[in-house]
């Protein structure tokens, strides 16, 4: 539900914004009240995520916005998304900083020290010093510049140090049995939850694993590479669909989102194996694409009302 509130807000926005694009999406004709209701809610929605510690939906609505504008508007892209960006980086920004805080220091309104570990939270020595914590720019950066952004790319190093023995199909067991629902059977592990326990990482730490290394336990060595083919297979598919039928439609029009998506949600695809292609269909593709659908439907109908259909 929150991914559906700020995939309304952001492409929304997103999607009045390049009206004045040479050609833009869709025409609402609304007023001007529109554009000053846009960034009010988007605001209020910001400031929602900023208290839930939630960064996500607003870093993927705001990927798929900008690069729509890019699109569309070419160079001159950054004009329009400048507000969108200001909004949901600020935002983004800000939740990483709510984030350090703990339920009772924001009872209290108080910052307690806490010990940290030493040297920092991987107990892996050859790692533990990434990212770098010392200097002005780490500094500024600390909300939102953490070892959690790292730590999937070192999967693999943990993978070969540890000794993690092979799973062969565990990723395609767990997506078989994620369509059904969790109260009618129980879903087996993951592939990260084979590589946390042999790998012996620390619980709570955060760590991630690299779509890559999944692959990896999943198939052995050809699994990257499989893994990798997979994903330039969907990239040339999302192209393909877009550019198979340039006819001027409602279809084609929501279409042209399809390879956007597929960027915005690349992050989580290369923190997770192929468990994410679930997520991708239903949260990358899906959701976004049935509520862009079902906005172009109700604004046809409302042109055809007032006479105008574009």
């Amino acid at each position: 539900m929150n991914e559906m509130a700020a995939i309304c807000l952001i492409v929304g926005y997103a999607i009045r914004l390049s009206e004045p694009a040479p050609s833009p999406i869709f025409i609402s004709r609304n007023g001007t009240w529109v554009d000053r209701a846009y960034p009010v809610f988007l605001l209020l929605a910001g400031l929602y995520f900023v208290f839930i510690g939630d960064r996500h939906p607003l870093f993927l609505g705001l990927v798929i916005g900008c690069l729509l504008l890019f699109q569309l508007f070419g160079r001159k892209g950054w004009r329009p998304a400048l507000p969108l960006v200001l909004i949901c980086a600020g935002s983004i920004v800000l939740a990483g900083w709510v984030r350090s805080f703990s339920w009772n220091e924001v009872a209290t309104l108080e910052k307690f020290e806490t010990p940290k570990p030493d040297p920092y939270p991987y107990d892996l020595p050859l790692i533990a010093h990434v990212p770098a914590k010392k200097g002005a720019v780490a500094d500024l950066l600390e909300p939102v510049w953490t070892n959690e952004l790292f730590a999937a790319h070192f999967s693999m190093y943990g993978v070969l140090r540890r000794e993690v023995p092979l799973a062969p199909g565990r990723s395609f067991n767990y997506l078989l049995h994620a369509f059904i629902p969790s109260f009618l059977a129980e879903r087996p592990p993951t592939i990260y939850d084979h590589y946390a326990a042999e790998a012996r990482l620390t619980p709570g730490q955060g760590y991630t694993i690299h779509q890559a290394t999944a692959w990896y336990l999943n198939m052995g060595w050809p699994g990257p590479f499989i893994g990798g083919l997979v994903l330039g297979l969907l990239w040339t598919g999302a192209r393909w669909l877009i550019d198979r039928d340039r006819r001027a439609t409602r279809m084609t029009a929501v279409l042209q989102l399809v390879p956007f998506l597929f960027v915005a949600f690349l992050p989580q695809l290369l923190r997770s194996g192929p468990e994410a292609y679930k997520g991708l269909v239903v949260e990358g593709f899906g959701i976004p694409l049935v509520l862009v659908f079902l906005a172009g439907v109700g604004l046809t109908d409302q042109m055809k009302g007032t006479g105008h259909a574009d």
